[in-house]
């Protein structure tokens, strides 16, 4: 069965000079976990260090395997049987084929999509509607500043649905 956390329980604190202990207990937790964290971190670092002398090769190596794969695919790609949208064969060691990506736009490197929006913002309106989106949103500052200012009024507000809230947050400053 999975290990689940639970919230650690603490009682209620009673005075100020709880509170302060409290706080000595925080500061001396965080130090902790920040050393901690620190042995991990070199931990982590260690490990990395001895692993990738045998890692790094491996992925170099399956990095140039991929590429060949692909390379003799390209180079074959008369030989595949067309299935749908990709075209394949079936080896006993799995699937090779070669596949459409999604289509997408693409612009040369001397044009920029600013440009494009420009020229698009000289099409007749109709097309340039369709092309040029414009996202509706609320301005919930705006709508607030009209409630405190009194631009929208009580019934207004009640109409809306609105109402301006802040919760109060206890907080601690460790010295």
């Amino acid at each position: 069965m999975p290990k689940t956390a639970t919230k650690q329980q603490t009682k209620p604190l009673e005075s100020w000079d709880e509170v302060n202990a409290a706080l000595l207990h925080i500061k001396r937790a965080e130090a902790d976990v920040a050393r901690l964290q620190g042995r991990l971190d070199n931990g982590t670092a260690k490990l990395q260090q001895r692993y990738s002398p045998q890692i790094d090769p491996l992925q170099d190596e399956l990095k140039a395997t991929a590429e060949a794969v692909g390379d003799f695919v390209f180079a074959h790609r008369k030989e595949l049987s067309q299935e749908g949208a990709s075209r394949s064969v079936l080896l006993e060691a799995g699937r090779v084929g070669l596949r459409l990506s999604p289509a997408k736009l693409s612009i040369p490197k001397k044009l920029t999509w600013a440009k494009v929006l420009d020229c698009i913002r000289e099409l007749p309106k109709s097309l340039r509607d369709k092309l040029i989106r414009k996202k509706e949103a609320l301005d919930k500052e705006a709508l607030m500043d009209a409630i405190e200012d009194g631009a929208i009024d009580e019934d207004q507000r009640r109409i809306l649905g609105v109402s301006i809230i802040q919760d109060e947050t206890a907080y601690y400053e460790l010295a």
